[in-house]
Order: C-alpha cells, then structure tokens, then sequence
C-alpha cells in the first residue's frame, strides 16, 4: 500500500510540474505576443506620426511658395500700374495749352511718343 501510495504521489508531483511548466510556457508565449504586439502598435503609430508631420511640412512649404508667387505677382501688377499710371508734367514750365498739344499728339511727359 505504501508503494502505491509513493507511486501515486510522485507520478502526482510530475504531473504537477509539467502542467505548471505548461502554463509557465503559456504565460511566456502570452507576454512575448503581447510585446510584440505593443512593438508594431507603436511603430504603426510613429509612422503615423512621422507621415502627419511630413504632410504637414510639405502643406507649410505650398502654402508659402503660394504665398510667395501671390506677393510676387501683386507687385508685378503695381509696378505696371505705376509705370501707366498718369504722371503730371514734370519738364519746363509750360502753358497750359503747350501741354494738351503734346498730348494731343501722344507724347508723353518726358516728351518720347507712346
């Protein structure tokens, strides 16, 4: 009786041991998947981040190259404003009726035609 009794507490113990050893190797497996996961989570999201950021570098640098051509393009259109815009006789003094001659006749007030 004894003997069997041995027999059965040691084949007891074993299979003890091996289910604890099995669920130790699960709990491994378990956190090893879970650190892998929490990796390629994070990594997805400093991808995601880096993407944002780059888009958002690359909307800051259209927006000032647009900025840019529209300041560009206004002062285009001032300066050919300003070099048509009337300019009042700036030569000799002259009538009145000497100035409406020369425009008469298309000159300008340096006196070129144009």
């Amino acid at each position: 009786r004894q003997a069997n009794r041995l027999v059965a507490a040691t084949t007891y113990e074993k299979t003890k041991e091996k289910a604890q050893a099995v669920r130790m190797r699960n709990v491994k497996g378990e956190q090893r998947d879970k650190a892998d996961f929490m990796r390629a989570y994070e990594e997805r999201l400093a991808a995601a981040a880096a993407s944002a950021s780059a888009e958002r570098n690359s909307d800051t640098s259209r927006r000032a190259t647009l900025a840019a051509t529209q300041r560009q393009a206004e002062e285009e259109a001032r300066a050919r404003s300003k070099s048509a815009a009337y300019m009042p006789h700036q030569g000799s003094r002259t009538t009145l009726q000497a100035r409406l001659a020369a425009l008469a006749q298309g000159l300008d007030a340096t006196g070129s035609s144009s």
